[in-house]
Parts: C-alpha cells; sequence; structure tokens
C-alpha cells in the first residue's frame, strides 16, 4: 500500500465551541483568537490522506493530530460499517474506527469521516475497504481430540484460479465447483482431522490466488484434558487456552462462573485463556461449562467449543434448584440422605432458587416420607412458581421421641402455589412447607409465598394451611409464621381446614400470621383461622399472633372464623391466660359472601369462630384489636351471622358448658356495610365487643369494649329494606345471650352501639314469641328472648356505660337493649344520648324487661325513643332507668337515679310513653326511693310534676321519689 502525506491548512477559521456548555478561559481564548487550524491524520506513525483496509474486521486506532492543544472536538462516519467509538477529545489524539467484515467480491464504498469542532465541520478523509477475494462459511473451527469431518464452503469469482494449502496434519480434499451465477462460484472443502496424540494447536488451510491471501484455521485440543466424548475437568480450579487470528475475535461467550483473558500469541493471533472455579455441587453431578467464541465474519459468527464437563466436589448440604431435586429423588426411592448431612441434619447452606423448575414434586411420599432432620439455616426457597407441591410432601418420624425436623426454612414471596387437587381421593392437604406430617417437629418455619387451592373433592376433607396442611398425630409447630403471602381456597368438598400456619396441628406455640386467609369455594363447612382451624382435645396452643386477614367468601354454608383458631370442638375445655398464653389477636376479618340459604351461618371472632357444646373455655387478661367487616349490601340469606371481639358464637343447637371473659378490653370495631333498599336476609345477626352469640352459662368481668359495635361501613346507606323476621342484637359486650346464667360484674363499654338493621313494624308480643327483634346495649344486646319458661338469670353488677346508643329500630339500653330475669345493680350510664335513636323501646340501663330487678342504678344521659319498628299500640316508650316493662310478674326498681331529657316522639294515633324513671310499665311492677330530674316530652321536672312524669304510662306506681335538683 503506498502512503500519501496529506497536509490541510484552514486560515482564518474562527471556531465556535458550543459543544461544551462550560468552558475554560483558555479554551475561550483560543476559540475566539485562532486564525489557522492544522489537523493531520496518522496510521501507525505514517501522516495518510486516505485510510485503507483489506476486508478483515478490524478494531484501528487513528491518529488525530490537531495544531490547537485545548480544542475538544469529535469525528463521525457516514456509513453504518465504518464506526466511530466515541470518545472525548482534547487537543491531539487518536480516534477509534471499528469496521465490520467485508462479506461480498466488491471494494466498499468509501466512507467519509468527519472533524467537528462546536459548529465546525470538515478536514474529511475516506476510508477505503478492499473487496474479499474468499467468503468462506465459516473461518474458524474448534475440534475435540478425535478429530472433526469439516465442510468449508468457499466461494469466489468466477475468473479466479485458486489453489490452497493445509498443514500437515489436516488432510484437505477439494469438490468440483459449482456455479453460483452472476460471476460467481462456490467450492467445497472437505477436511478430516485424525486425532490429536500431542498436545494442543492452531492449524490452518491458507487459500491463495497469487496476490489475495485467506485462510480457514483450525483449533484442536490435545489428550491431556480430554475423556470420550468432552473436555473433562477436575472439581478443582481448572484452565485451558485456545488460539484464535486476532482480526476473527468478536466476542467470547462463558458462563457467569467462569473466566478469561485475551493475550497475544504473535503474528497476528490472540490466546484465549479461560479459567473454571472450583466446583463445590449438592447435585450430585458434573456441570456443563458451556464456551463459544463470537466471529468477527458475518455468514457463521458463532462457534461453540466442544462438550465441557467439570467434575464436583460434593457440598455436604443442599444449595441449589438440582440439589434439591435430587434430594427429593433421592427421599422418594428410599435411599440415603448422608451425602448433605451434617451431624445427621440435612442442611442448607445458601439461598435456593428454584427459577425455571416447573416439575417439583416435594420431598418425600406415602411410601418413603421425609423421616430425617431438616435444618433451613434461615435461607429461602425462591422462585418455585406455580408448583403444585410444597417443600415437602409427607414428613413421618419413627415415633413422637424420634420424631422427623424441620426447621429455619423459609418460602420466599417470589415464590408461589397453584394446587389443583382435582378429583381426589380420601383427603387433600396443601403447605408451603409440607403437605402432610405425623411425628414431626417444625420449626422457626416462614412463609411468604402465595397458595391457591383449588379442586373437587369426593367425600372426604380437604387440609390447607400457610406452613403445614395436616398434620397427624405427634407434629408441633413453634415459632413458625405465615407474612405477606395469601392462602386462597376455592376448593369444592364437605369440608376444608384451613390455617394461616396449619389446616390441623395438635400443638402450635409462638407462631404469628399476618398474611391474608380467603375461605371461598363451595363447602358444607369450612372452619378458618389465622392459626389453625380447629382446636380438639389435646391440643396444645399458646404465644400465637394474628395480625393478618380473613376473608369469608364463596358459597359455604357453615363458616367459621377465628382469628387466632376457627373453632374448639364439642367438650373440649381451654383456659387462655395472657399471663402464660401471650397470644394476641389483630388483624380483621370480613364477611362477603356465604351459600344463601336459612341454615346458613357465619361466625366470626378475634380469638374463637365457633365454640360447639359441652366446651368449657375461659379468657383472661387480653387486649383484642380484630375489627369485622360484614357485607349487608346485598339479599343474602342466612341463618345466623355473629361477629365477637374474642368469641363469634357457641351453637345455637346445643350449650357450652362454661365460659369465662377477665379483662378483656376489646379495640376493634364491628362494621356493616348496608345497601340502599335492600334487606340483609340474615335471619340472627348478633354481634358484640368480645361475644356476638353466647348459648351457655358465662361470666364477664372486668371488660373494658373500646370498639365500635354496629357501625355502619364508611360511605353506605344507612337504610336498608326491612327484614322483619329477624333478630338483630348489638352490645358493646355481648351481642346475644342465653341458655344459662349470664353475669357482668365490673365491666365497661367506651364505644358506641349502633343498631341500624331496619327489623321494622315487629311488635313487642311478636318479638317474644318468635324471637325476632331489634336491640342495643351498651353491655348486652339481647338476654333471653325465648318465651319460653327459664330459671336462667341475668345479672349485671357495677358496669358502666359511656358510649352513645343508637337504635333505628327496636329496644335500646345504657346497660341491654332487652332482657328478662335479670339483676342490675350499682350500673352506670353516662353516655352521650343520640339525637337520631329511633327505636321504639328506650331506656337509660335498660329498654325492654320482663320480670327483672333493678337497683341502685344511675342514668345521666338523654333518652330519645322514636316510631321506628313500632307496631301495633305500643308506641314510642322512653324512660329514663327502663324503656318499657312487659309481662305480668313483678319487676324492681329501687334507688335508681336518672338526669336528662326524655323525649318519646310523638307517632300519629300511637301512645307516647315518656316517663323519668319508666316509659310504661303495668302494675305489677314496683317502683321505690328513686331521684330524677331534667326533662320529659319538653317538660321541665319539678317537685310539682314529680308524681306526674315519673312514668309514662301502663299503670305502675312509685313511691319515695325524689327531685334530682341539677343544671345539664
Amino acid at each position: 500500500m503506498k502512503i500519501k502525506a496529506i497536509f490541510i491548512a484552514l486560515a482564518a477559521v474562527t471556531l465556535l465551541t458550543a459543544c461544551e456548555d462550560k468552558l475554560s478561559e483558555r479554551e475561550k481564548m483560543d476559540s475566539r483568537t485562532v486564525s489557522q487550524l492544522d489537523v493531520q491524520y496518522a496510521l501507525g506513525g505514517k501522516t495518510v490522506q486516505t485510510l485503507s483496509f483489506d476486508h478483515s474486521y478490524t478494531r484501528a486506532a487513528v491518529e488525530v493530530n490537531v495544531s490547537i492543544e485545548g480544542l475538544r472536538w469529535n469525528m463521525e462516519s457516514n456509513r453504518n460499517w465504518c464506526k466511530v467509538i466515541q470518545e472525548n477529545h482534547q487537543g491531539s489524539g487518536t480516534v477509534t474506527l471499528e469496521l465490520e467484515a467485508n462479506e461480498s467480491l466488491e471494494d466498499r464504498t468509501p466512507a467519509t469521516l468527519t472533524f467537528i469542532a462546536g459548529d465546525f465541520r470538515g478536514f474529511q478523509i475516506d476510508v477505503e475497504q478492499s473487496a474479499s477475494t474468499f467468503i468462506l462459511s465459516q473461518p474458524y473451527f474448534v475440534a475435540g481430540v478425535p478429530g472433526a469431518a469439516i465442510s468449508v464452503d468457499v466461494t469466489t469469482p468466477a475468473d479466479c484460479d485458486w489453489d490452497f494449502e493445509a498443514d500437515d496434519w489436516i488432510p484437505v480434499s477439494r469438490q468440483p465447483a459449482v456455479n453460483s451465477g452472476e460471476g460467481e462460484v462456490t467450492t467445497t472443502l472437505k477436511i478430516n482431522l485424525g486425532t490429536n496424540y500431542d498436545g494442543d494447536r492452531l492449524g490452518s488451510v491458507k487459500l491463495s490466488d497469487g496476490t489475495d491471501m485467506d485462510a480457514v484455521w483450525i483449533w484442536q485440543f490435545g489428550p491431556d484434558n480430554w475423556s470420550p466424548g468432552c473436555l473433562h475437568f477436575p472439581s478443582e480450579k481448572s484452565s485451558f487456552s485456545l488460539v484464535i487470528p486476532h482480526h476473527l475475535l468478536l466476542d467470547v461467550v462463558v458462563p457467569d462462573f467462569a473466566g478469561f483473558e485475551t493475550a497475544s500469541a504473535g503474528e497476528g493471533l490472540d490466546r484465549l485463556v479461560f479459567t473454571i472455579p472450583e466446583f463445590i455441587s449438592d447435585a450430585l453431578s458434573p456441570r456443563d461449562v458451556p464456551i463459544s467464541v463470537v466471529l468477527s465474519n458475518s455468514t457463521s459468527s458463532v462457534v461453540a467449543l466442544p462438550s465441557i464437563k467439570q467434575d464436583y466436589k460434593s457440598a455436604g448440604a443442599l444449595m441449589s434448584a438440582d440439589g434439591l431435586k435430587t434430594f427429593a429423588q433421592k427421599v422418594a426411592a428410599g435411599e440415603s440422605t448422608a451425602e448433605w448431612e451434617k451431624d445427621g441434619w440435612v442442611t442448607v447452606i445458601q439461598d435456593i432458587d428454584m427459577k425455571g423448575v416447573n416439575d417439583w414434586a416435594g420431598i418425600g411420599t406415602k411410601d418413603h416420607p421425609f423421616k430425617g432432620k431438616f435444618d433451613g439455616g434461615g435461607f429461602s426457597v425462591k422462585n418455585l412458581v406455580s408448583a403444585s407441591h410444597g417443600l415437602f410432601n409427607y414428613c413421618e418420624g419413627e415415633s413422637e421421641s424420634s420424631a422427623a425436623s424441620i426447621k429455619d426454612i423459609k418460602m420466599a414471596k417470589s415464590s408461589s402455589f397453584y394446587c389443583n387437587a382435582g378429583e381426589w381421593t380420601g383427603g387433600a392437604s396443601f403447605g408451603a412447607i409440607a403437605a402432610n406430617a405425623v411425628n414431626t417437629r417444625f420449626e422457626n418455619c416462614v412463609n411468604e409465598a402465595t397458595i391457591e387451592f383449588d379442586g373437587t373433592g369426593d367425600d372426604s376433607p380437604a387440609w390447607v394451611g400457610g406452613i403445614l396442611g395436616k398434620g397427624g398425630e405427634g407434629v408441633s409447630l413453634r415459632s413458625c409464621r405465615t407474612t405477606a403471602g395469601s392462602i386462597y381456597v376455592s376448593a369444592s368438598a364437605p369440608e376444608a381446614y384451613v390455617g394461616g400456619i396449619a389446616g390441623a396441628c395438635q400443638s402450635i406455640r409462638g407462631c404469628s400470621m399476618n398474611g391474608t386467609v380467603v375461605g371461598e369455594g363451595t363447602f358444607t363447612t369450612i372452619y378458618i383461622g389465622g392459626i389453625t382451624s380447629v382446636l380438639g382435645t389435646g391440643s396444645v396452643v399458646g404465644d400465637n399472633s394474628f395480625k393478618g386477614k380473613i376473608n369469608v367468601k364463596g358459597n359455604n354454608k357453615n363458616n367459621y372464623a377465628g382469628g387466632l383458631y376457627g373453632a374448639v370442638e364439642k367438650d373440649c375445655e381451654y383456659s387462655f391466660d395472657s399471663a402464660s398464653d401471650m397470644s394476641v389477636a389483630g388483624g380483621s376479618i370480613s364477611v362477603n359472601n356465604y351459600l344463601p340459604n336459612a341454615s346458613t351461618r357465619v361466625f366470626a371472632g378475634g380469638f374463637i369462630g365457633y365454640a360447639a357444646s359441652g366446651a368449657t373455655l375461659s379468657f383472661k387478661d387480653y387486649e383484642v384489636q380484630t375489627s369485622f367487616l360484614v357485607d349487608g349490601s346485598a339479599n343474602r340469606q342466612a341463618g345466623y351471622c355473629c361477629c365477637g371481639g374474642v368469641l363469634g358464637a357457641c351453637d345455637p343447637s346445643a350449650k357450652v358448658k362454661s365460659l369465662t371473659f377477665e379483662n378483656i378490653i376489646p379495640q376493634g370495631s364491628v362494621s356493616i356495610q348496608f345497601g340502599a333498599s335492600v334487606r340483609t336476609g340474615i335471619v340472627h345477626g348478633l354481634y358484640g365487643g368480645v361475644a356476638g352469640f353466647v348459648n351457655g352459662p358465662a361470666s364477664f368481668t372486668g371488660c373494658v369494649n373500646k370498639g365500635i359495635i354496629g357501625q355502619a361501613a364508611s360511605s353506605q346507606t344507612v337504610e336498608g329494606a326491612s327484614f322483619n323476621g329477624s333478630l338483630s342484637c348489638v352490645g358493646g359486650l355481648a351481642g346475644y345471650c342465653e341458655g344459662g346464667d349470664i353475669s357482668f360484674t365490673s365491666c365497661k363499654n367506651e364505644a358506641t352501639v349502633t343498631a341500624l338493621f331496619y327489623v321494622n313494624n315487629v311488635g313487642i308480643s311478636t318479638c317474644l314469641s318468635d324471637w325476632v327483634g331489634e336491640c342495643a346495649g351498651g353491655i348486652i344486646g339481647c338476654y333471653d328472648m325465648h318465651s319460653s319458661a327459664s330459671t336462667a338469670k341475668l345479672t349485671l353488677q357495677e358496669c358502666e356505660n359511656t358510649g352513645m346508643i343508637n337504635a333505628y329500630r327496636g329496644f335500646a339500653g345504657g346497660m341491654a337493649g332487652f332482657c328478662r330475669n335479670a339483676t342490675v345493680t350499682q350500673c352506670t350510664n353516662t353516655g352521650r344520648g343520640s339525637s337520631s335513636s329511633n327505636g321504639y323501646v328506650q331506656g337509660g340501663i335498660a329498654g325492654c324487661v320482663l320480670s327483672s330487678s333493678f337497683s341502685n342504678c344511675t342514668a345521666r344521659t338523654d333518652v330519645r325513643a322514636g316510631a321506628g319498628g313500632n307496631a301495633n299500640d305500643y308506641g314510642c316508650n322512653a324512660g329514663g332507668i327502663l324503656g318499657r316493662v312487659e309481662g305480668s310478674a313483678e319487676t324492681k326498681v329501687t334507688s335508681c337515679s336518672f338526669y336528662g331529657e326524655i323525649d318519646a316522639v310523638l307517632s300519629a294515633g300511637k301512645p307516647r310513653n315518656g316517663g323519668g324513671l319508666v316509659g310504661y310499665a303495668p302494675s305489677t311492677t314496683v317502683i321505690s326511693n328513686c331521684t330524677y330530674g331534667g326533662e320529659v316530652n319538653g317538660t321541665t321536672v319539678t317537685e310539682a310534676k314529680l308524681a306526674d312524669l315519673a312514668v309514662g304510662g301502663g299503670g305502675a306506681t312509685h313511691t319515695g321519689t325524689t327531685l334530682w335538683k341539677l343544671s345539664k
């Protein structure tokens, strides 16, 4: 190639250096005062006026000499095949060009490089690239020791008389040329390499037509690292190399764990040195090391090296998806797992990424369950997506004293499970950590993954849990957690047992649930617990925590949901004392859907949803923060919907043996979502701060409710269509109680209690005979409304209400909305009166009462009764102590006091019974030594009016009545 010098001068040029936002003072001076700019180009130290290259891929450094050293500049090309690598330039320097290989038989149209400085453009220089004489289908090959059969197509001009010369160890045969048209012919070279018994070597088949030359290059590995079919390396750190012409090398592709370096091998050759680090594996098999080089020619750009295998050094533990799968296969085959054990424990030593694994079968089978000890080391199983099996399927220790153990393992949030049980038989179970377990201990296991359980079963149940599905004899869970993830159970079967921690397990301690459990699908009965579904005989629980969400949905008939435990079985005895139990009931429970049926039950409790007959339960010293939302915006029929901060409900058809609540402080709300002109269809809607529905003897001592009960959910229409066949009861502590002696001692309600159920036009006689109506009370909504004779008694002693009582229909009272056989002593109501309260029987202490006794009670509030729900001739009844007394049995009101406003709202054609002590009371009512003051139906109570305003109607008389002289 001839090289000619070029000198280019530019006179009187003023450069604008606008390419930089900020220029130094020196740069500004140079750009303003320059009168001549010299630019020279050089290649390999020789000044040139044209840049000429052959057809090969090239990266070239072109020297650019600039006469103004402070000048900032760059260059651009007008052809894609000639690229300027963009760099920052100031003063003299180099510019890097990258030229694609010219895979054609014609010279390329020259590219032009342009010098740029600010707005100035000039000092152009052409770049030429000559044509190929030989177009090769592939210019470089890598072969193993046994050699290879290689075919190379060589395309040349039709008039090219070319020949080849090969190294001695490369036999080549030339096939007849084929005219491909347009002045080109293609000839195939057949190359058959023999076995290489020496070392690594690089050879070539050189092609020439007298003036132009090219070559086919071949690298063949030697026998040092060769085993049949592949390069084979030990588990230790290893290295090997190959040589490739520099102009053919564009890139190298190695796996993430491998590395390489490039060094000059002389005469235009590069040596690539590959390094493979030590391979420690838990999968008990060598690993593949896929390596390839990317060539600069465009016809065949990627050349893969022969198969490379590296042996493994046993990790002695689990650390990868392949290892975990191999481990599961060994367990399923009943084989030894000693390869992964340390001191008898199968151990995990790093997070396990299951990305790409879509055939996970779980660990353990029914025939070969996992019997050993598994230590997750606190690590996570990640990216196991839409898996139909949890981490373990079956776990079964030899005995309870020789149990299997699983500890310190987490299912990460990036994992998820979808179990379509299909037509299961004999029961189906699923858990993120394990599906089934017998004689197994679980400790500090965590699930953050989402679980979806679907399918249709036979006549057998389903068990689903965040950690464990079904735990049999000798199974315990300690310090396990379900966080962030959700559990969706949407299957169909007679029964489902669902738990945020375990579907079923006898022993659960120190566990917590912060995720979401959704119970939908179609089940005759579904038990849902934030911790577990059901507590049976022999269950051991304590120090558990629920701060998540439970959503009752679907088309299920019996829905039993508890923040901690869904239900307690028949005749079980449990004593929960926070001093030893230390459990936490928080979170929320929402009721959105259920089977529309008159016998459907929905029981939800912050601690326990449902107590079966004969159960004995006691609760002491808990602050319960569970909140409830009942969706009553649609016309869904149900027999019962009951919510309570501790207990949802007892079995309506069979009594519990005993319930005890001591120093319970509910702080969560019970909200109802109403719909405009839509009847809820719930026959018994019973809601309380501590218990929704109690059937059997119970005592409440020192309990204080701080959560709003019965409020309308935000932005919901209050008034629904009337459903006159329902009993709706709300109470600060209990919604409805019957079936035994009930006592409240030193209890208090501090929150608003609201009944907005629109049970309309239901007379008192209908309430007593049909067990219907609407009741609201600061302590209890309703006690024993059944008309059948009962010897059971209600006792309220030293109780207090400071919350507002708001009844839209029916009965309301500061202590009780309705009660019979009640003894109420030393109770106080100072809750603010509701100006919108519209129930037709309302009293400062009790609403409607039968055969009861009230003594030393005080109400300092306003009492307003309206025509809401008023039927027949009952009218509106408002009394400072009692709203209305019913029945022929004696009721006593002794030494009670009231001060406030009595407002029996006038309703046309109906009685207006307003009294400072009792709104309405028959002559069998004994009222003595009471005090009252304030206003009655707009009339100020004075000594002169004292006798007339004490009793609104009914014929009862009073003695020893005195005036309470107090300004409001």
